[in-house]
């Protein structure tokens, strides 16, 4: 049953492919709050499931279920759009706590690489 909603949730997030490298697309203020607070989200889970869209810092950790019954499709798939989910591992959260986030609206987190991108 986990396996099926784990494996649903990894295709509602839209984690893009651009020069074979995977990477998150996100508003600059909503991956600076998850890296100041990183240590709140290590004790969430490894990996840990990030509603991007929610309380930051979040009181409690997202419920896979909750966000896969919850969840809405949206059929009118932009280029343009903002990942609402993020799956992140411990050393992802260790790398997104030594960035210096840029001064811009949206940014691409590529956490394979540990590497911040300016659009």
């Amino acid at each position: 049953m986990w396996r099926i909603a784990f494996s649903t949730l990894m295709g509602l997030a839209s984690v893009a492919v651009a020069e074979d490298a995977a990477y998150y697309r996100v508003l600059t203020e909503n991956l600076a709050c998850i890296a100041d607070h990183h240590d709140i989200y290590r004790k969430m889970g490894d990996p840990v499931f990030v509603v991007v869209t929610a309380k930051c810092p979040p009181e409690e950790a997202a419920s896979i279920l909750d966000i896969l019954v919850n969840e809405v499709p949206n059929p009118d798939f932009q280029d343009d759009r903002l990942d609402e989910f993020l799956s992140l591992t411990p050393e992802d959260l260790d790398c997104l706590s030594r960035t210096e986030f840029p001064e811009t609206e949206v940014i691409r987190f590529f956490p394979a690489e540990c590497r911040i991108e300016v659009e």
